[in-house]
């Protein structure tokens, strides 16, 4: 069965959800169809096949593992149902039919077991296999042909890879295929941020002097600024609650979650967590001397107590996760503004580059396993959280 065009596919559950309207509505309606085409970049008559089939394939689907199984007692609910409920378009369909969503071996271990070894910043054998796959994906789309081949191709590795650690951290397996295509869509609509600031090739746009041209230069400063704002948008798809959890979450849930993530025990965690904000305060003019961001430890309260149960910091998990990926999904496209590869290799530029949960282990492990790195990498992370709360205002 041959992969459904999932740009169609994302576009017809965003008018479908906005407008309220079920799949044979959608289809039905020439001005949907119009408007999706138009999203997707197809034509009309391509949007209206490739919404047939993923209907068609919807039903087969219900059909060979049990209607019970999709969600749906009959036949008329699967082909009827709203995009957004039956996720015929983006779950079932984009998921499960679409090859290239579909989790390989290694990724379902991850998916099961984790990136890395327990307690370690070593990554299991899948977990290897998973990172080197993005690593591959990002300098074949570095040499891309043109600026769609180069933001598709990272878009879909990226945003794949920041869904099944999602799903992981947040103990649901069986998420993937909801959230995998909404992280896909939010690295293509952060990386498609550039396309102003690039020719058609995928080269910046230049004047007779060779460099970027000064409107060339002001979309592409403006794109870095994107990420916050799509991975907001997509969030809400995902989580009626996310706002709600950015806006409540503390340096405490973060703090949380990061001992969930590292796997440390109640105690340690509880010691390590202790004085968050002093230990900070201390290594304000060490570990954080050139830190950006270095003066919002001024602005952190002092005993903070998480505001958020399991359930709150589960949404926190995916919110963080978003916003690295939406970050991430931008970085070839600065690769290719400065003509290296330094922004997606991650032995350089300090391993940023790296899969979230490699990254938040290495930072523990490499500063000693201690209350300092802990520190250090609660802050890390809760830097994402600010940024998305920034935006949520």
């Amino acid at each position: 069965m041959l992969p459904l065009n999932s740009d169609v596919l994302n576009a017809a559950r965003t008018y479908a959800q906005a407008n309220k309207l079920s799949s044979t509505e959608v289809l039905q309606s020439p001005k949907a169809l119009q408007e999706i085409a138009r999203e997707a970049k197809v034509t009309p008559m391509q949007a209206t096949q490739t919404l047939q089939a993923a209907v068609q394939q919807g039903v087969r689907w219900a059909e060979d593992i049990g209607l019970k199984a999709a969600g749906f007692l009959k036949d008329s609910q699967v082909q009827n149902a709203s995009f957004g409920h039956l996720n015929n378009f983006q779950g079932v369909v984009g998921a499960r039919m679409n090859q290239a969503l579909l989790p390989s071996a290694n990724e379902r271990a991850v998916l099961k077991d984790g990136l890395l070894k327990p307690g370690s910043m070593d990554a299991t054998d899948a977990g290897a296999k998973v990172r080197k796959g993005v690593l591959d994906a990002a300098q074949k789309a570095y040499g891309a042909a043109t600026f769609k081949d180069r933001n598709d191709g990272h878009a879909t590795a990226v945003g794949k890879e920041s869904a099944l650690l999602a799903a992981h951290s947040m103990g649901k397996p069986g998420s993937l295929e909801r959230i995998a295509p909404v992280f896909i869509k939010a690295a293509k609509d952060a990386g498609n941020a550039f396309a102003a600031a690039f020719s058609t090739n995928g080269k910046a746009i230049a004047g007779k002097d060779g460099q970027p041209t000064k409107e060339a230069t002001d979309a592409y400063n403006a794109a870095m600024k994107a990420a916050g704002g799509v991975a907001l948008g997509a969030l809400k798809q995902l989580d009626a609650g996310a706002v709600g959890a950015i806006k409540c979450a503390n340096l405490a849930d973060i703090a949380a979650l990061v001992a969930r993530d590292l796997g440390l025990d109640d105690k340690t965690a509880a010691r390590f967590s202790g004085n968050l904000k002093g230990t900070l305060t201390g290594l304000k003019d060490t570990a954080l001397k050139d830190d950006y961001y270095k003066d919002l430890v001024d602005t952190l309260p002092s005993g903070d107590k998480p505001a958020l149960d399991d359930a709150g910091r589960d949404t926190v998990a995916l919110c963080v996760r978003m916003a690295n990926c939406t970050w991430k999904s931008g970085q070839v496209h600065r690769a290719a503004w400065e003509g290296n590869t330094s922004r997606i290799d991650p032995d350089k530029r300090g391993g940023v580059y790296n899969p979230f949960d490699f990254l938040e282990a290495e930072k523990f492990h490499k500063g000693g396993a201690n209350a300092e790195s802990f520190a250090l990498t609660v802050f890390e992370i809760y830097k994402d959280l600010h940024k998305l709360q920034k935006t949520a205002g």
